[in-house]
């Protein structure tokens, strides 16, 4: 292929087991995506620069009113905050940009499903059309985005949809229409019926599949014989009931296997399955599945599924303000693929759920249960302490520097990952750099977390470690920094760092050095019995940490096959 063809500047012929693709495909970022981030920063940095314009109208105006300053100069000075932070937000929006895009090689990706047929289907829409296409993908988008319907034929005309992502541009703005709309415009119809052909399964309106129940028990007849629904979580889609069956006002009524929704929290996931019978508030809306062509299941995965819920929000983000009923609900299309591959997929997704769910609580309620050993005393921490640092916490706005996140310890070691980055500097920033073999606890946390402590390991970069970890250097004749972390990870530290006086605030309490110093170490000295105890703790942790790779695993399996589903 090389030699026949690229060397001399020639596209290799197409064969049944080969393929070439424009390598502006893979350079080219979904402008979608690029619209995404351009709205989240913007938002996000208005936010600050609002909060820090506030600090300085304040500081500016005691010096205007101490002669310091003229109001005109004070005017200057707020208007420069302005434009710095506008220059902030616009290179900070360009590095997320870089940061987004995905350099696959695995070629398939970036070809539509189309057939050979079907594109020439396509093509013969657009037989009368000027198709010459010299802008970029994200001017066409822009173009398409706010295009009335009779002029888009002509924008559609530029996309190639034998591109995966110009396909799928061409797809979401065609799928916008309702019949009523397409039966107005003929060729944009046959274009629907084909981007609805590159589907792996038919699309199927809620409407044909569920049917909202609108049966009500009136609040003054109900007498507290059935369970009343509390919350729908988002994250698990499990019910929740409240502790007192009591209303006022009136309920409708979940038989098991009825669908059940959140009218006000349906964008982000909180539907479920009744597993029995029950009452909710008109808060939330029943359906009777149609359970000849709808698996309940099934409906449940694909309803909370990430790509269901985006086009939830693409429709709130269009005005509509009023709560997610039946109304809002039923005009939504999902894949829907023959009964027997739905059982066969919602079977799939119910396994990875059920090992996602049993791995977070592992993951969350794991300790390690300290050996009792009985007559042996106990020294203070103190006596083996050298040196302590609390870190620094710099404003991490973008930038170069990586700063670690609190959420950095796991299972007894930093994970480097957990960052973010800042342009920040100070004369003694070496101070706060990790180094390799570094010991850290949190002295600030929830109840629960808080004095948490991990090993540096990998350290292969400048990382500043937070104000909220303590970096801890020991004497290693008295107390190894392995066997510190089993202390502090331990029962034992669970039990000592649990009780810390609460501060001001409940959820977050602060370990102060005098107190961390003061906990009871046994075997403080017996540096073979504390390697002993590393070892045998060694495996259960590394159990615990083997459980997170398959935590990822799971999580990027349900990502793949909800992908496939929705393609």
């Amino acid at each position: 292929l090389f030699n026949n063809h690229v060397r001399h500047g020639k596209t290799p012929p197409e064969t049944r087991h080969s393929f070439s693709i424009p390598a502006e495909w893979i350079l080219t970022l979904d402008p979608r995506v690029k619209q995404r981030i351009e709205a989240e920063t913007t938002s996000e940095f208005a936010d600050k620069c609002e909060i820090e314009k506030k600090k300085l109208d304040k500081k500016l105006k005691a010096q205007v009113k101490a002669g310091k300053m003229s109001e005109v100069e004070c005017d200057a000075r707020l208007a420069q905050h302005e434009d710095v932070w506008k220059n902030k937000t616009l290179n900070e929006i360009a590095k997320r940009i870089e940061r987004a895009h995905l350099y696959s090689f695995n070629l398939p990706n970036y070809r539509s499903n189309l057939s050979k047929s079907q594109l020439e289907e396509w093509d013969e829409v657009f037989k009368d059309a000027d198709r010459r296409n010299g802008s970029s993908l994200d001017d066409r988008f822009a173009e398409l985005k706010d295009c009335p319907h009779e002029k888009a034929l002509g924008t559609l005309a530029l996309l190639n949809v034998q591109n995966t992502l110009e396909f799928d541009i061409a797809r979401q703005y065609l799928m916008g229409f309702s019949l009523e709309e397409l039966e107005k415009h003929d060729r944009l119809a046959e274009l629907r019926k084909l981007v609805e052909s590159g589907h792996i399964f038919p699309r199927s309106t809620l409407r044909d599949l569920i049917e909202p129940k609108t049966d009500r028990i009136k609040k003054d007849d109900f007498a507290g014989e059935l369970d009343i629904v509390e919350k729908i979580s988002f994250a698990e889609g499990e019910i929740t009931f409240r502790k007192y069956p009591e209303t006022g006002m009136d309920l409708l009524v979940a038989e098991k296997g009825d669908l059940i929704t959140s009218k006000i929290n349906l964008h982000q996931g909180a539907v479920a399955i009744a597993k029995r019978r029950f009452a909710c508030s008109t808060h939330y809306q029943v359906y009777k599945i149609n359970t000849t062509d709808a698996h309940p299941d099934y409906l449940f995965h694909v309803l909370r599924s990430q790509q269901f819920t985006e086009l939830l929000n693409e429709q709130k983000n269009k005005g509509i303000k009023n709560e997610q009923g039946a109304k809002f609900l039923l005009g939504f299309e999902i894949p829907l693929p023959l009964p027997d591959t739905q059982i066969r997929i919602a079977k799939s997704l119910t396994n990875i759920a059920a090992t996602i769910a049993s791995c977070k609580v592992i993951d969350r309620t794991f300790q390690i249960s300290f050996p009792i050993i009985d007559g042996v005393k106990c020294e203070r921490l103190g006596n083996a302490v050298l040196e302590t640092k609390n870190g620094w916490s710099p404003k991490c706005d973008g930038g170069d520097l990586p700063v670690l996140t609190l959420s950095c310890l796991k299972n007894g070691i930093l994970d480097l990952s957990e960052r973010k980055y800042t342009d920040a500097t100070r004369k003694d920033i070496d101070k706060f750099f990790v180094q390799e073999g570094d010991f850290f606890f949190s002295r600030g946390n929830t109840p629960e977390l808080v004095a948490l402590a991990g090993l540096a390991s990998g350290v292969s970069e400048d990382i500043i470690f937070p104000d909220l970890l303590t970096r801890v250097r020991f004497d290693e004749a008295l107390i190894l920094p392995e066997y510190a972390v089993v202390l502090f990870n331990s029962s034992l530290g669970r039990d000592y760092f649990g009780r810390v006086p609460l501060g001001a605030s409940p959820s977050m309490v602060k370990v102060s050095q005098p107190y961390m110093e003061e906990f009871p170490v046994p075997l403080m000295r017996d540096l073979q019995q504390q390697n002993e105890i590393v070892a045998q703790c060694k495996e259960a942790v590394a159990g615990v940490s083997g459980l997170v790779a398959v935590l990822r695993h799971a999580q990027d399996a349900q990502k793949q096959i909800m992908v496939e589903i929705w393609r």
